[in-house]
């Protein structure tokens, strides 16, 4: 049993908590961990507004199938479950009024599996996830409701270069928009929707401030390329957006942008510059912007 207490303070947040992993329990290869924390914001995306999440999350990994073949030994498929509970509250800033509070207990569970070659530069096979969230009033949770997750990476080669697809979808059903007040799908930004900034993407309040929805779709295409030793280059194609109610949903709304950009290799992954363009831009955006990033996109 391995325990590790942590603190991260700044200006706008701050996040206390103490994990615990177990790499056996009873005598059975079960990864075993939990989570005790205490996270404060107050720079979040709705401005004039501070969070406020306490909880206790238990989660337990077991591999499936596990490769010892090639170069990279790796889980190839690992299920894994859990419960968590939070108590959420947000609050006005200034006043430290509340605004809103919520419990959530939920059950949770997720396959994922992993036949890439490389960890920090695939050049072939895939990596996906499907997983759910079910909150019920049976477990803590205010409201009832099923979130539901899926991502599907795909890399191909093509001689000296390299096909990368990208595909995520999420939603919440229902027809209460407050069922997920935490952890809403976002969309926009580096690893996503690369043309506009971080979480742009989807409902907004009047003030201009993003709030996230309960479905989340986004999809990349990417070509990259050598350039010369460990600089390498890309051309990208990626389209998003989120929605307020998962019934919203329509890929006729999808946001699309375009570009290319430079990428250097080193042991821990690429840095990134790209520049993106937005196709179809409205009233007020910006047509293009820079994008720096540690890592691939996808």
């Amino acid at each position: 049993m391995k325990t590790r207490a942590y603190g991260f303070l700044t200006t706008d947040r701050q996040s206390w908590g103490v994990t615990m992993d177990a790499a056996t329990l009873a005598g059975v290869r079960v990864r075993t961990q939990v989570f005790v924390f205490d996270d404060s914001e107050s720079d979040i995306q709705i401005s004039g507004l501070a969070s406020r999440v306490r909880g206790i999350t238990a989660q337990q990994t077991h591999v499936l199938l596990r490769d010892r073949r090639n170069r990279r030994w790796h889980d190839r498929l690992r299920l894994q479950w859990g419960y968590s509970y939070k108590n959420i509250e947000y609050t006005e800033s200034a006043e430290s009024h509340l605004v809103l509070q919520g419990y959530r207990g939920f059950a949770t569970a997720a396959l994922i599996g992993d036949e890439r070659d490389s960890l920090t530069d695939p050049t072939r096979g895939v990596f996906w996830t499907a997983s759910t969230g079910i909150a019920r009033k049976a477990l803590g949770s205010d409201v009832d409701y099923v979130r539901l997750y899926g991502q599907f990476f795909a890399y191909l080669p093509l001689g000296p270069l390299v096909w990368a697809q990208g595909y995520r979808l999420g939603t919440v059903p229902g027809d209460n928009p407050e069922l997920l007040i935490e952890d809403r799908f976002r969309a926009g930004g580096p690893t996503t929707v690369r043309g506009f900034e971080q979480n742009w993407l989807g409902p907004r309040t009047e003030e201009g401030d993003s709030i996230g929805g309960q479905a989340v779709a986004v999809l990349n295409q990417e070509l990259r390329f050598p350039i010369f030793g460990s600089l390498k280059g890309g051309a990208f194609w990626d389209a998003g957006n989120t929605w307020l109610l998962a019934r919203a949903f329509a890929l006729r709304d999808l946001r699309q942008s375009v570009g290319f950009g430079l990428r250097y290799m080193f042991p821990f992954g690429p840095i990134r510059l790209e520049y993106a363009w937005v196709l179809k831009p409205q009233p007020g955006e910006s047509k293009g912007r820079f994008v720096f990033g540690l890592g691939h996109a996808f």
